[in-house]
C-alpha cells in the first residue's frame, strides 16, 4: 500500500473526498513537481480518484502539469482520455485500460514505473495484456464519445475548437463539450 493510501484510509470520507479533489491543484500551486509527478504516477490514488469523482476530474489533473514536466505523464493523461467512455461506466477497467495503451511506452522509466505499480497494487480483477492491443495515447485518435443510437452522418466545429455538434441517423442532434467529452 503506497504512503497516500494509508493516509487516505486514516480519513474520514468527507476528508478523503475532498483530499482527492484538491491535492493535486495544491502540489502544483506550491510547485512540488516532485509529490505532483508521484500522485499522478499513484495507481491507487488514480483508481480511488475514478471512483469518487469519474475521469474528467483526473484528466484535468494532468493539465495542471509544470513547465518542463516529462512526456510520461502527457501520455498517462491521454491514455486515461482514450479509455474515459470506458472507465466512466467500468472503473474497475482502469488498470486492464491503462496498462493496455501504455504498454508501448514501457521503455520510458515513468511508465515503466506506473506499469509495474498497476500491477502489484490494483485490487481488482483486471485483465493483463501481454502485447499492446489498444489504442496508444500518441495516436490522432483523442476521445471517443457516444450518445447518438445511429451512424453519424455530420459534424461541425465551431471556431474556437470548444464545441461540436452532430447529426444522426436516429434524428437527432448532439451539442458536444469537446474539451470534457460530453
Amino acid at each position: 500500500m503506497s504512503e497516500f493510501s494509508d493516509r487516505l484510509q486514516q480519513l474520514s470520507p468527507e476528508q478523503r473526498a475532498y483530499s482527492l479533489q484538491v491535492l493535486p491543484a495544491h502540489l502544483a500551486g506550491a510547485g512540488d513537481q516532485g509529490r505532483f509527478e508521484h500522485l499522478l504516477t499513484d495507481f491507487e490514488f488514480m483508481q480511488a480518484k475514478l471512483d469518487a469523482c469519474g475521469p474528467e476530474p483526473l484528466i484535468a489533473d494532468y493539465d495542471l502539469r509544470l513547465p518542463g514536466d516529462p512526456g510520461a505523464l502527457e501520455l498517462i493523461q491521454g491514455a486515461i482520455r482514450l479509455s474515459s467512455y470506458v472507465i466512466a461506466k467500468h472503473p474497475e477497467q482502469f488498470a486492464s485500460q491503462a496498462f493496455g495503451r501504455l504498454l508501448p511506452y514501457r521503455s520510458i522509466s515513468t511508465i515503466a514505473t506506473f506499469l509495474e505499480d498497476v500491477t502489484a497494487t490494483a485490487r481488482r480483477v483486471w485483465l493483463k495484456p501481454l502485447r499492446p492491443a489498444l489504442s496508444p495515447p500518441t495516436t490522432d485518435l483523442i476521445r471517443t464519445m457516444e450518445g447518438h443510437s445511429g451512424g453519424v452522418n455530420c459534424v461541425a466545429i465551431d471556431p474556437s475548437g470548444n464545441r461540436a455538434v452532430s447529426g444522426s441517423n436516429d434524428q437527432t442532434l448532439k451539442v458536444w463539450d469537446l474539451k470534457l467529452g460530453i
